[in-house]
C-alpha cells in the first residue's frame, strides 16, 4: 500500500514541475515578456575601450560601441549618455558630440584624474539599462602606458585559445608585453602581444598583462579564461568593422568569417536592429548580403550564426547554439573635414611661434574655412592668436606654462573633429612651468574626425 499511495504523488509532483517549466519556458521566449526585457537589461553592458591614461590637451575618443547589449528578438536601438562627474579644479572640460554611434569626445585641459560615467539607455527613451565609472588619467609629462589583455573568451575543454592582448602609449613608443598571473606557465611566451595555451582542464584560467614604455610600466589588467562544457556548441559570429559610404551605394554586409569550432554548418541570419529608413537586404540568410541605403543616418545590423547542434532545454534558455555579432554602417553625403595643426612644440617666452594647419583636408575636396583659438593657458595669460582664420598663423606666449591651441576647419557645412597643439613655454629652462588653467569657452559639438575613402 505504501508504493501504490507514493507512485502518484510522484507523478504529481513530476507533472507539476512540467507545467511550471513550460510557463517558465514559455516566458522566457516570448515576446515582450517581463522575463524577456529583465534579461535583455541583464545582457546590457555598457563597455569603455579607449584609452585611460592621456596627455594633457589631446583629443579622446570616448569610443562605447563594444558595450554588450542585443536582444535579438526585440529590435530596436540603444542610446549612451556620458557624464563629468568630478574633474580637477579649474577645468573647464566638457563633452563634446560625435555623428558616429556610441562615440563621443573629450579633452582633458589640466593635468589630473578626471571620472566619467557611461552609461546606456533604451533608444528614444529614459529608461536606464545600465552604466559604469570611467577614470582617465591626463598629464602633462610622459604618460603611464595602457594594457588591454583582449576579449573575453569562454572557451572549450581541449582548445588551443589565443589570447589578444595590446597597449596603447601616448607619445607613440614601442611597448614591451609581459604576461603573468597564476597559470601564466601555461602561454606559448609570456613576453607576446598574442601567445596561446591548451585548456586542458575544466577551470578559470588566470592571466594577468603589463605592458612598459622607455619610461613607465602600466597598471596590471587581468583577464579570466573560463573553460565552459558546453561551449563548443555555439559557432563564433564575426562581421567586418564599420562602413562609412554615402546614400545611393550598395553596400556588402560581410559575415563570411564566422565559423564553427568542429566545423559544422551554421545558417546566417541578419537583421536590421537601428535605421533612418527600413533597408531591404538582398539576401538576409546568407554569409553576405546588400542592401542600398537612401537616407542619410546610422544603420546597426547584427549577424546571428547558429549550427543548430543542441535541442536540449539548457541550449533553448542559455542561447548555447548561437552567437551574434553586430555592425554599424554610417550614412552621409558629405563627410566632416580633418583638422590638422602642427605638432606640439617648446617655445620661449615673448617668442614667435608659426602655427601650420595646411595639412588640413575633406574628404569630398571641399574649400576650407579656418579657425584658431587659445583652448587654454597659464592663469593670466593675455597672448591670442592673430589672425584666427588662416590655414598659417602665429603665436606669442607671455607667460611661462602650456598653451593648448585649437584649430578646427569648416567645408562650409560641417566643422571638423578639433586638433590641439600644445605649447610649452619656458623662461630661463624649461623647468619654469607655471600651472595650466582653462579659459572660459562655449562648448561646441563636433563630429567626427574621419577620412573617407570612396
Amino acid at each position: 500500500m505504501q508504493s501504490t499511495s507514493t507512485t502518484p504523488t510522484y507523478a504529481l509532483r513530476i507533472l507539476l514541475l512540467l507545467l511550471i517549466l513550460a510557463a517558465g519556458i514559455s516566458s522566457i521566449i516570448g515576446s515582450g515578456s517581463t522575463q524577456d526585457q529583465l534579461y535583455d537589461k541583464a545582457r546590457t553592458f555598457p563597455k569603455y575601450t579607449s584609452p585611460r591614461h592621456v596627455r594633457t590637451g589631446e583629443m579622446v575618443l570616448l569610443d562605447a560601441r563594444n558595450s554588450d547589449f542585443i536582444n535579438f528578438n526585440e529590435p530596436g536601438g540603444i542610446d549612451t549618455n556620458w557624464k563629468i562627474k568630478s574633474q580637477p579644479t579649474g577645468s573647464r572640460a566638457t563633452i563634446l558630440s560625435s555623428s558616429v554611434f556610441f562615440q563621443r569626445y573629450f579633452i582633458p585641459d589640466i593635468d589630473g584624474t578626471y571620472t566619467l560615467e557611461l552609461s546606456t539607455y533604451k533608444d528614444g527613451g529614459s529608461d536606464q539599462y545600465a552604466s559604469i565609472p570611467v577614470n582617465i588619467y591626463a598629464t602633462s609629462a610622459n604618460a603611464i602606458p595602457d594594457a588591454d589583455p583582449g576579449p573575453l573568451q569562454s572557451v572549450a575543454i581541449g582548445e588551443r585559445v589565443q589570447l589578444h592582448g595590446s597597449g596603447h602609449d601616448v607619445e607613440g613608443e614601442n611597448l614591451s608585453f609581459k604576461w603573468s598571473g597564476k597559470d601564466a606557465h601555461l602561454l606559448s611566451g609570456t613576453e607576446s602581444a598574442s601567445p596561446f595555451f591548451t585548456a586542458s582542464n575544466l577551470k578559470y584560467y588566470d592571466f594577468i598583462l603589463t605592458v612598459s614604455d622607455s619610461t613607465h610600466t602600466s597598471k596590471e589588467s587581468a583577464l579570466f579564461v573560463p573553460v565552459d562544457p558546453e561551449e563548443g556548441s555555439r559557432p563564433n559570429s564575426i562581421t567586418e568593422p564599420d562602413i562609412y559610404t554615402a546614400p545611393g551605394t550598395t553596400v556588402t554586409l560581410d559575415g563570411s568569417a564566422s565559423y564553427d569550432p568542429y566545423q559544422r554548418a551554421i545558417t546566417y541570419q541578419w537583421r536590421v536592429f537601428y535605421a533612418p529608413e527600413t533597408p531591404t537586404l538582398a539576401n538576409p540568410n546568407s554569409a553576405t548580403t546588400t542592401f542600398t541605403p537612401e537616407t542619410e543616418g546610422n544603420y546597426l545590423f547584427v549577424l546571428r550564426t547558429n549550427n543548430g547542434s543542441s535541442g536540449n532545454l539548457r541550449d533553448i534558455i542559455n542561447h548555447n547554439t548561437y552567437t551574434q555579432d553586430r555592425l554599424v554602417v554610417h550614412v552621409r553625403s558629405n563627410w566632416p573635414p580633418v583638422a590638422v595643426s602642427s605638432t606640439d612644440m617648446d617655445a620661449e617666452v615673448s617668442s614667435t611661434v608659426t602655427l601650420d594647419g595646411s595639412a588640413s583636408h575633406d574628404p569630398e575636396g571641399n574649400g576650407l574655412s579656418y579657425h584658431w583659438r587659445v583652448f587654454s593657458g597659464p592663469f593670466g595669460s593675455m597672448s591670442r592668436i592673430s589672425p584666427d582664420d588662416g590655414a598659417n598663423t602665429t603665436f606669442t606666449p607671455d607667460l611661462p606654462g602650456t598653451y593648448l591651441i585649437q584649430l578646427v576647419v569648416n567645408d562650409g557645412e560641417l566643422d571638423s573633429a578639433p586638433d590641439v597643439t600644445v605649447i610649452r613655454a619656458h623662461s630661463n629652462g624649461p623647468d619654469a612651468l607655471s600651472v595650466l588653467t582653462a579659459l572660459p569657452y562655449a562648448p561646441v559639438s563636433f563630429p567626427v574626425k574621419r577620412t573617407v575613402h570612396k
